[in-house]
């Protein structure tokens, strides 16, 4: 238990010692989106795979005199306890990484490796400051990309501005010209089952 509040003390001093400029918030929320996904990716075959090693090494144990079988029923409980933490780290990963970073981060991969999340999220620049922001979630009904001004750190300094919809699973909005404006967005998508999704507040200053 020690050891796991330290673990915690040191991912949160890790974060808030880091740089908070746009560029580096952007990527920081897209690496703890990548380890998220790759938690829920990961769990589902390991999971199968250590009940079925705590099952077989139960099963041989119970082949041998009484010291085998005590570690057998060891090993197996060992490898069954393993599987249930891996659950639970699985399901409290998204909000541990919501609550660090102050934003939500989307998790891509339910238990039957189904899609959730955004492949693609960028902001591009143009000349006289224009810029254009898009979004793509593969499987997705469809987009909405919210702009407003503001900082991922402050939040929105006034009402977010009318979002850019589109009824597909790519979406991008372009602007008119805002040089110098710090503005932050986020985009959401919705897909056929109802299931929607944010990418997180994010920001950036116009070129």
């Amino acid at each position: 238990m020690g050891a796991f509040r330290v673990a915690l003390f040191a991912f949160f001093f890790l974060f808030l010692s880091s740089s908070t400029s746009f560029a580096q918030i952007e990527r920081i929320n897209e690496a703890f989106q990548n380890l998220c996904n790759s938690i829920y990716l990961l769990f589902p075959p390991v999971a199968m795979l250590l009940i079925i090693l705590s099952a077989v090494v139960y099963g041989v144990g119970q082949l041998f005199g009484a010291e085998m079988r005590a570690r057998a029923t060891m090993w197996a409980t060992t490898m069954m306890v393993g599987t249930v933490m891996g659950a639970l780290i699985m399901l409290i990963t998204p909000s541990a990484i919501s609550f660090f970073t102050g934003s939500s981060v989307p998790c891509g991969h339910s238990l039957f490796g189904t899609s959730r999340s955004f492949s693609s999220l960028s902001v591009t620049f143009g000349g006289g400051g224009v810029y254009t922001i898009s979004a793509t979630a593969p499987g997705a009904s469809s987009i909405s990309i919210y702009v407003t001004r503001g900082t991922p750190i402050s939040g929105p300094t006034e009402p977010w501005w009318p979002p850019r919809t589109c009824q597909a699973p790519t979406c991008s909005y372009t602007s008119g010209a805002n040089i110098g404006t710090p503005l932050i967005w986020y985009a959401t998508a919705t897909f056929p089952d109802g299931t929607t999704i944010s990418s997180g507040i994010r920001g950036f200053s116009v070129q």
